[in-house]
């Protein structure tokens, strides 16, 4: 969360007043899509050719 801290000490820096608690402010689930339009990830459920992804350094 250092960069959620960084964020609102440059907003009170410039003036601005964070404001976290409202109902706007969350999310709806299910969500179609995460914040910033991302589309959500789907979750499987876990088998040994993904646990070897997963194992797997990731320089290679």
């Amino acid at each position: 969360m250092y960069h959620f801290a960084l964020a609102g000490n440059l907003l009170t820096a410039v003036g601005g007043t964070p404001s976290l608690a409202h109902a706007d402010f969350l999310p709806v689930y299910p969500a179609d899509e995460l914040p910033g339009g991302i589309p959500p990830v789907g979750i499987r459920p876990l088998v040994k050719d993904q646990l070897a992804v997963a194992r797997r350094p990731w320089w290679r």
